[in-house]
């Protein structure tokens, strides 16, 4: 957990702790992280595995205006003067500060800290939901937009799947781009990489007693 400190504080616990590989699983909009480990594991000369879990498409009946950023989907749900439910987490909730026409039933794990839209109420929860909560949370509060990162995988899914089920445009911010390395999308092609390293390794240490 944490973010080692940066580029440096990175390359520090990956000597100190003599990691010989990297996987990097983190969420996918969490670019940061993903761009140290790359410097750092190639000024070590580290083999990195990227995952990242498939995005999000786009099905029939859905009703996703998608965006390229915070700034562009505040602007698009404060021009609607509706109420929304913001499902981002708590990191980029301060793009919608300015927003003084729209509602926003804000959703996170934690309280999101610094600026807030003016009108608002959040609710602490940690995810998965099932589609019956969902449903019954976009009717309870008279949801009419809501937005909601391309995070991909299942735990939140179930909102896209009731927005669908309702009629309710979601607001989608499409994914950043993290890594430089090529990524694979499942878990059991992380092993099969990592089979694959560790057989080569093996290997380079057989030549290398044999060449002595």
């Amino acid at each position: 957990m944490g973010g080692f400190g940066g580029i440096e504080g990175l390359i520090s616990y990956l000597i100190m702790e003599s990691i010989s590989v990297v996987i990097d699983a983190t969420h996918p909009f969490a670019v940061g992280i993903s761009r140290n480990a790359e410097v750092a594991c190639a000024r070590l000369g580290l083999p990195l595995i990227a995952l990242v879990r498939p995005a999000w498409q786009k099905q029939k009946n859905d009703l996703w205006h998608e965006v390229t950023t915070y700034v562009h989907a505040a602007e698009f749900v404060n021009k609607k003067k509706g109420r929304v439910l913001l499902s981002i987490g708590r990191q980029e909730v301060g793009s919608f500060a300015a927003c003084n026409d729209a509602w926003f039933l804000i959703r996170a794990i934690e309280a999101p800290t610094g600026q807030l839209p003016q009108h608002h109420e959040i609710l602490l929860q940690r995810g998965p939901f099932d589609l019956k909560e969902e449903l019954q949370l976009l009717r309870e509060y008279s949801i009419d937009h809501i937005v909601s990162k391309n995070s991909g995988g299942s735990g939140t899914y179930t909102k896209i799947e009731a927005a669908r089920l309702l009629g309710l445009p979601v607001v989608m911010v499409e994914r950043p781009t993290k890594h430089t390395v090529p990524a694979v999308e499942t878990v059991d092609q992380v092993v099969t990489e990592l089979a694959a390293l560790l057989t080569r390794t093996v290997q380079d240490g057989k030549q290398r007693k044999d060449v002595r």
